[in-house]
C-alpha cells in the first residue's frame, strides 16, 4: 500500500489511503497483472489500477536494484517448504519479458481466465502489417516521461500503452483509435493494431488495459518545439528598437484577429511558426471532419447541440466554477505573492464568470456534437518532419470515463489548442527569466511581446481551422455564435486549468488565472 503514492501514474497523491485490495490477478507468462482497488480518504468512489508485477531473485534482483531502482516496489521474502527465497517485487513493465508476453497475448488473441474475470486480446486488420516478422521483433523498451500510463516501444514498429488507472467501459483511446483507423482511414493518428481488455464476471463492462499502436517516427512533441520557437522569438524581440507603435496597446482579442494580418514585425520575428499554427489548424479540422462524418455507428454519429445539451453544459460549468473557486479560496494564502492582486480580483469576479458561462443557454445554438479528442494541446501532437500526428485520445484524466466519451462541440478541442499556445508563450518567458536573459528588461515590454505572439499565433490557427471546418456544418452557423461558443469553451478550459494547477503546480496558477481575467475583459 505504501508504494502506490510514490508511483508517477498514481492519481491520488493528495489523499491518504484507507484500503487497498486485489480484485483479480491474471498470469502473463512468469509475471502477473493485478487489478487493484484503492479507497482514499475524502472520496466516495474507489479507483482501480492495473499493476503488472514480477518477482525477481538472484542476479536479476540485484540488477533491478542497481539499474532500475524506481521499478522496485518491495523487498520480499517468500517462505516455502523447507526454504526461504529472497527477492524483489518489481513493476513488470520494466521487464522486457513481460512486454513481449503481453504483445504475444494480444497477437494470439488469447483468453486468460482468473477468479473474477478474464483477459482477452484482440487485433485489428492492420496488426500483421504493422508488426512485421515476429521473429525479428526485438524486446521492448520502456519509455520514460509518461505520467499516467506506461508505454513500451518495440523497435520502430509498435507501441504498447498500458493504462494504469482503469475504469469499466471502453477507453476512448481504443474506441476512437479503432474508428479512425478502421472506419475513417484518418492518416494523422497512430494506427491502432490491437488491444487487451479485462472482462469482469458475470456481465461487467469491458475494461481497457492496454492498446497496441503502430509506431510513427517523430521528432518529439509540438510543445517542446513551440516553447523553443517562442524563446527564440522573445530573444529577438528584446533586441528590437522602434517597435513602440506595435507595443503601445494590447492586441485585439484572438477572436477579432482571425481576418487580419499580423504586423510586419510579428511576421518577421515569429518566422515560420505562423505557418506551423496554420498547419495545426488544418490538421485539427481534418480530425473533426473524420470524427464528424455521417455514420451508422451511434457512438460516432453527429448530433445537434440541442437545448437540453446546452442546459446540461451550463450546469456542469456552474459546478466546475463553484468547485475551483472554493479550492482557490482555500489555498489563497499559500499562492505566490506576485499574483495576489489577480487572485483577489478573480475571487471578486466569480459571479461574472458564472454569468459568462450562462451565455451558452437562452437560445438554440446551431452546430453539431461529435466525439472529440477531449484533451487536445501541443503535448498531444507529435512532429513528423513537416507534418503532425495527433495522439492520446483518452481525454482529461480528472474526468470520469463516461464524461470523456460524451459528444461535444468540436470547439472544445479548438479551445484546448488556443490555450496551449498561451501556455507555451508563458513557459518560454519563464525559461528566459530562469536563465537570466530577461533580467534587465522591462517586464511590461516583455509581456507585450509575449501577448503579441500568443494572440497572433492563436488567430492563425483559428483562421486555418475555420476555413476547413466551416463548410461541414459542425460549427455554429454565424460568426456571433461561433465566437460566443468558443469564448465559453475557453473560459471552461481556463477554469479547469486553474483547478489542475492548484492541485498539481501552484507556481503555474497565474497562467490560467490571467487567462480567465483576460476573457472577462474581452467582448465575446
Amino acid at each position: 500500500m505504501a508504494m502506490l503514492p510514490a508511483q508517477r501514474w498514481f492519481a491520488g497523491k493528495g489523499a491518504a489511503l484507507k484500503a487497498v485490495s486485489v480484485v483479480d490477478a491474471l498470469p502473463i507468462e512468469e509475471s502477473w497483472l493485478a487489478i487493484v482497488r484503492v479507497v482514499s480518504t475524502g472520496s466516495a468512489d474507489a479507483a482501480h489500477y492495473a499493476l503488472p508485477l514480477a518477482f525477481l531473485t538472484g542476479d536479476r534482483a540485484a540488477a533491478a536494484r542497481r539499474d532500475r531502482p524506481a521499478a522496485v516496489l518491495a523487498e520480499l521474502e517468500i517462505t516455502g517448504r523447507g526454504s526461504d527465497t529472497m527477492g524483489v517485487c518489481v513493476d513488470a513493465c520494466s521487464e522486457p519479458e513481460f512486454g513481449s508476453a503481453l504483445l504475444d497475448t494480444i497477437a494470439r488473441r488469447r483468453r486468460i481466465a482468473a477468479a473474477n474475470g478474464h483477459l482477452v486480446g484482440t487485433t485489428t486488420k492492420r496488426f500483421a502489417e504493422l508488426r512485421g516478422d515476429p521473429a525479428t521483433l526485438p524486446p521492448p523498451v520502456l519509455l520514460g516521461g509518461e505520467q499516467s500510463n506506461s508505454s513500451l516501444r518495440f523497435d520502430e514498429r509498435l507501441m504498447v500503452k498500458v493504462f494504469r488507472r482503469i475504469s469499466e467501459g471502453v477507453n476512448p483511446e481504443l474506441e476512437i483509435g479503432r474508428y479512425l483507423t478502421d472506419d475513417a482511414g484518418f492518416p494523422h493518428v497512430p494506427p491502432l493494431a490491437g488491444a487487451l481488455e479485462f472482462q469482469r464476471r458475470p456481465r461487467g463492462e469491458p475494461v481497457t488495459v492496454a492498446v497496441v499502436q503502430g509506431f510513427v517516427p517523430n521528432e518529439g512533441d509540438a510543445w517542446r518545439y513551440t516553447v523553443e520557437k517562442v524563446e527564440h522569438y522573445l530573444e529577438e524581440a528584446l533586441l528590437q528598437k522602434g517597435a513602440d507603435d506595435v507595443l503601445a496597446a494590447p492586441p485585439a482579442p484572438v477572436f477579432d484577429l482571425i481576418d487580419q494580418e499580423p504586423p510586419a514585425i510579428v511576421r518577421e520575428l515569429a518566422g515560420g511558426y505562423l505557418e506551423v499554427a496554420r498547419l495545426l489548424g488544418m490538421r485539427v479540422a481534418a480530425l473533426h471532419l473524420a470524427l464528424g462524418r455521417l455514420t451508422e455507428n451511434p457512438d460516432f454519429a453527429p448530433e445537434p447541440l440541442g437545448l437540453l445539451y446546452q442546459r446540461s453544459r451550463y450546469q456542469s460549468l456552474r459546478n466546475l466554477v463553484g468547485q475551483v473557486f472554493r479550492q482557490l479560496r482555500a489555498q489563497q494564502q499559500t499562492l505566490p505573492a506576485e499574483i495576489a492582486p489577480d487572485v483577489d480580483r478573480l475571487l471578486r469576479s466569480q459571479d461574472r464568470v458564472v454569468e459568462s458561462c450562462g451565455r451558452i443557454v437562452g437560445r438554440h445554438l446551431t452546430g453539431m456534437r461529435i466525439r472529440c479528442h477531449g484533451d487536445l494541446h501541443l503535448g498531444q501532437v507529435l512532429r513528423t518532419g513537416n507534418d503532425f500526428l495527433i495522439t492520446d485520445f483518452e481525454g482529461e484524466p480528472a474526468r470520469s470515463l463516461t464524461e470523456r466519451r460524451l459528444k461535444r462541440s468540436p470547439l472544445r478541442d479548438v479551445a484546448g489548442m488556443v490555450r496551449s499556445f498561451d501556455y507555451a508563450a508563458h513557459a518560454a518567458l519563464e525559461s528566459l527569466r530562469a536563465r537570466g536573459v530577461a533580467a534587465r528588461q522591462d517586464p511590461a515590454r516583455l509581456e507585450s511581446w509575449r501577448m503579441l505572439w500568443s494572440r497572433w499565433v492563436g488567430s492563425a490557427f483559428l483562421r486555418a481551422y475555420r476555413h476547413d471546418a466551416e463548410p461541414s456544418g459542425l460549427l455554429p452557423d454565424t460568426r456571433e455564435e461561433r465566437q460566443m461558443a468558443l469564448g465559453v469553451m475557453l473560459l471552461e478550459k481556463c477554469v479547469y486549468e486553474l483547478g489542475y494547477e492548484l492541485g498539481s503546480r501552484p507556481a503555474w496558477v497565474g497562467i490560467p488565472l490571467r487567462g480567465i481575467l483576460d476573457l472577462l475583459d474581452q467582448p465575446w
